[in-house]
């Protein structure tokens, strides 16, 4: 709970206008115990709005429109009293949400703040458009918009205005609760429990294990309700390099049941995470909704006679900025992203648009104490430890009447028809002896020399395909090209082998513009969808999608956008080419993520998995889908280039090699 004390007010004295304006919100700061967005939970709780989801139904990531959460006049209805309601568009919702916690952020923290909130538009656009001598302000755009970071933005018309007229069903089901103001009545893995349903601690091979986990808070007390992140492994107590991740039905009401099979002969131990709970979520997604990205990203303008940057974000509200006043660069990104006009007249958005950079420094968030203490505890400094529910179960498993030492289906990875990747059932598999066993086929001896003959390979999206393409380097004995000269190196790569007629790509994402120096230049990032609208009408070419942990950076619609123009391009190439293999990765966990690990991590992993299969429908018979997630759930990976990549990269071929 915030403490709204005197000692704040002082910074106020700097100027009437924040005087004036503390004191009058300074009745609702005490009213509303100064929490984030009291308003918005509380109209998404009202009783006319149908927020609850039965017990067995998960939300998805299906869209629904804002007015499903609207009476029918389409606006939501705040019930003050009685006798005096008021009807609130979600706009006009996000900023009632805002006001109390964005002026504590301003008061009391930097005086320089003081002088953003007078007119906070300013710093995010180049003060000047005549002035002779001061033309080449890049750099003093990039302090300024760093200050209005850190004070929290303040600019109330693009922290207001959500990044779609839409929300995601997922979206709805998470703002159906308010924010968390105690720490302790968030779910806690120390009080929640385990129990295993199973009558015998003794299981035959292929039996199915089932456990139920049961949440409760930080004081022990039965949460009701779901919408955690819970995961679930086993782990060989004896043998190394044994492991096995489960299914998770969340039945709504605090309960988790948690089932795999027992995939080979050992004696089991069980390991249960509160990997997020369902308050670290809400927050997350209203932050996204309200920040629409937690990385921030300038688009450099320059020329012989000017420079300047300006903000730029996958929607086309722009701090500081109208709507006539921005830049579409839709085209070079390949999705939905918008940039603020330079305001010289010597400079032109598309003949002077020179690359971007990170707009770095400190940030101020809209979130309770309560969140941000959940927030710094999955931050990287706290994250090495998995959050673990206590408990002592292990079992054996024994062998059936086959005697087998593990479970194999007969049927090859790369005979199993495309489409039915798309529906494997979780767990997807296990590792054993480091070794990953996929559950719904095998992989078997592989023979992948003519994989590196008369093909084209290109990787497209972000540093774990990079992986893949060094992978693919060592098995072709390719002559590189285009090397990296730096281990985070984020520009296109290229590897050749004349005699075979083999060349091999990586070409980096374009969002949100990103390379690893300070400054990503035009043409060291290729859009996706451009790169596919490149590939001619003749050829066999294998084409590797991986666009996934640096987009997490942004609101989900973000990556939705992405998506849709990849898929659009992949039906142009399959129109043109027949002999084209897509292979499409899904997420996969990272406990350790960015040093802020809720700006980019595997928060909503299976929400993207969810929009994955949703947006490439259509054409699931074209493009392998390619799941790590359950592999990286049972070998506990920790960093965002997942530990097991040789076991990752091994299972990719055998899905693809025979394939053409």
């Amino acid at each position: 709970m915030y403490q709204c004390r005197y000692r704040n007010l002082q910074p106020c004295l700097l100027s009437s206008f924040l005087v004036l304006l503390c004191l009058s919100f300074w009745i609702s700061l005490r009213s509303t115990c100064c929490t984030q967005d009291k308003i918005l939970s509380s109209i998404l709780r009202g009783s006319n709005v149908n927020v609850n989801f039965p017990p067995d139904q998960k939300p998805s990531s299906r869209r629904v429109s804002l007015g499903d959460l609207s009476t029918r006049d389409k606006k939501v209805t705040v019930n003050q009293t009685e006798k005096d309601k008021q009807q609130l568009s979600v706009r006009d919702i996000l900023r009632l949400s805002l006001n109390t916690t964005q002026l504590l952020m301003v008061i009391g923290r930097n005086n320089k703040c003081a002088d953003v909130a007078v007119d906070p538009r300013t710093f995010w656009s180049s003060p000047t458009e005549e002035d002779p001598n001061d033309v080449f302000t890049a750099e003093q755009d990039v302090h300024r918009m760093s200050l209005a970071i850190a004070c929290g933005m303040l600019d109330w018309d693009y922290l207001s205005t959500p990044p779609v007229n839409e929300l995601y069903s997922f979206e709805k089901f998470y703002l159906s609760r308010p924010p968390v103001i105690d720490v302790l009545s968030a779910t806690s893995e120390t009080f929640s429990t385990v129990l295993m349903l199973n009558p015998s601690r003794t299981l035959t091979l292929s039996e199915m294990i089932q456990l139920q986990i049961d949440v409760k808070d930080g004081r022990g007390v039965p949460k009701g309700f779901g919408g955690d992140e819970i995961r679930v492994w086993f782990q060989d107590k004896f043998m190394s390099g044994t492991s096995m991740s489960a299914k998770i039905e969340d039945l709504g009401n605090g309960t988790y049941i948690a089932s795999a099979p027992a995939s080979w002969i050992g004696t089991l131990r069980v390991h249960v995470a509160v990997t997020y709970s369902r308050e670290y979520l809400r927050a997350l997604v209203y932050l996204q909704l309200v920040l629409k990205s937690f990385r921030h990203i300038g688009a450099l303008f320059k020329n012989e006679k000017a420079s300047e940057l300006t903000p730029c974000y996958h929607t086309e509200v722009i701090p500081g900025h109208s709507r006539s006043q921005i830049c579409n660069m839709t085209t070079i990104n390949g999705s939905p992203w918008f940039c603020g006009r330079p305001r010289k007249r010597q400079l032109d958005c598309e003949l002077h648009f020179a690359g971007s950079r990170v707009i770095e420094g400190p940030s101020n968030i809209p979130a309770t104490p309560a969140e941000m203490a959940l927030f710094l505890r999955s931050s990287e400094a706290n994250s090495t430890v998995f959050r673990l529910v206590p408990n002592d179960i292990q079992f054996n498993v024994v062998a059936d009447a086959s005697e087998k030492l593990f479970l194999q289906p007969k049927t090859a990875c790369n005979e199993i028809p495309i489409s039915e990747t798309w529906d494997f059932e979780s767990p997807t598999g296990f590792m054993y002896k480091n070794v990953w066993m996929p559950r719904h086929c095998h992989i078997g001896h592989l023979n992948t020399s003519y994989i590196y003959q008369d093909i084209e390979i290109i990787l497209l999206g972000d540093s774990n395909g990079r992986s893949h393409y060094n992978k693919f380097v060592q098995g072709s004995s390719c002559v590189q090209v285009k090397k990296a000269s730096t281990e985070a190196w984020h520009k296109p790569l290229l590897c050749v082998h004349e005699g075979n007629k083999f060349r091999l790509r990586w070409e980096p994402h374009t969002q949100p513009f990103m390379n690893g120096f300070k400054i990503a230049e035009i043409g060291s990032l290729n859009a996706a969808s451009v790169e596919i609208d490149k590939i001619p009408s003749k050829g066999r070419y294998l084409v590797f999608l991986n666009h996934y942990f640096h987009i997490t950076t942004a609101h989900i619609s973000s990556i939705d956008y992405k998506y849709r123009a990849i898929r659009d391009a992949l039906v142009r190439l399959f129109q043109r080419n027949s002999q084209v293999l897509v292979v499409l990765q899904s997420p996969h966990t990272s406990q350790v993520g960015w040093p802020k690990h809720y700006e980019a991590g595997d928060m909503l992993g299976h929400e993207i998995m969810r929009l994955q299969k949703e947006i490439f429908y259509e054409i699931r018979h074209k493009v392998i889908y390619f799941n790590t997630w359950d592999l990286t759930v049972a070998t506990a990976n920790m960093n965002f280039h997942p530990e097991a990549a040789h076991q990752i990269f091994t299972t990719l071929l055998g899905f693809v090699s025979r394939k053409f």
